[in-house]
């Protein structure tokens, strides 16, 4: 409805970390923060190496565009209108939104930016 906003809980990863996420119908991303990034405003972390179901996605896949390597891994960035931009590894994982589970692929923020200035990660 306008002017609400749609949130859930999702699981990621084995054993799952739980996000409280916005429900955005307009994106095909879903990004979450990564452990170490300094400028992610969270408390809540993903951590790859820390799940037994993540899978690395290598900077050499022709599954996608990579934009760069960033700790081995595929990485890419997205630039929401100049206003957020932030940088991000690919990483197949398992997620789970009540009783769904569903295997796909997760944005591990490392960097993040707010309005004209790049905030470090």
């Amino acid at each position: 409805f306008m002017g609400y906003m749609w949130y859930t809980t999702v699981g990621v990863g084995t054993p799952p970390v739980q996000f409280n996420v916005t429900v955005d119908t307009g994106s095909s991303d879903f990004v979450v923060p990564r452990v170490n990034c300094t400028s992610c405003y969270s408390s809540i972390f993903y951590d790859p190496s820390a799940s037994s179901s993540s899978e690395q996605i290598p900077c050499s896949t022709t599954a996608f565009v990579c934009a760069t390597c960033k700790f081995e891994s595929c990485a890419s960035s997205v630039d929401y209108g100049g206003s957020i931009e932030e940088d991000f590894v690919l990483v197949r994982e398992r997620m789970a939104v009540g009783t769904v589970l569903v295997n796909g692929i997760v944005g591990a923020d490392y960097n993040l930016s707010m309005g004209s200035g790049r905030l470090r990660g």
